[in-house]
């Protein structure tokens, strides 16, 4: 509601805008959802966030090239931008360009070389098993929080094996 009303005083606030977009996700409404993020990547200080967030909500309609599209946006304002990053490695393994999705993945790893998404990525390119390098006291939550991530992101089945490792 409050962030309803701040909208019908300015249409164009960014954060509420962004606040909103991510409840209209989350309520199942996409396309709204993407128009709001899209008004609040206006603002540098919403840009990043708000169009990594829009290209998971693409990478669920299965639009890779736009999930692509808007992910690199995502990264000229911020680099590293985990989300972002992601976005693309799934991207470019969606679409069947292993080799590009295998080479953003470890660039990827070197810059955040404890990041399970990248290893799990490689794993379904078929380099290595991302177990063996998820060590720490609670594997299973790592498991369940990345299976959380690719759920909201509409990719079910492999939430799906996330979620069985972490039984």
């Amino acid at each position: 509601d409050c962030v309803r009303a701040a909208l019908s005083v300015d249409t164009y606030d960014a954060e509420a805008n962004y606040l909103d977009g991510l409840l209209l996700a989350q309520a199942g409404e996409t396309a709204t959802a993407l128009d709001r993020l899209g008004l609040a990547a206006y603002d540098p200080r919403f840009r990043s966030a708000a169009l990594a967030y829009a290209a998971r909500l693409e990478l669920g309609r299965g639009s890779w090239a736009e999930a692509e599209r808007l992910a690199a946006k995502s990264l000229v304002a911020n680099g590293l931008n985990l989300d972002a990053l992601a976005v693309q490695v799934i991207a470019a393994r969606k679409r069947g360009d292993a080799a590009r999705a295998k080479r953003l993945a470890v660039a990827a790893l070197e810059r955040v070389p404890l990041a399970p998404l990248f290893r799990f990525e490689l794993e379904l390119l078929g380099e290595g098993s991302a177990d063996a390098l998820v060590r720490n006291e609670f594997p299973e939550k790592t498991w369940t929080e990345l299976g959380s991530w690719y759920e909201t992101c509409g990719l079910f089945d492999e939430a799906l094996g996330l979620y069985e490792r972490a039984c």
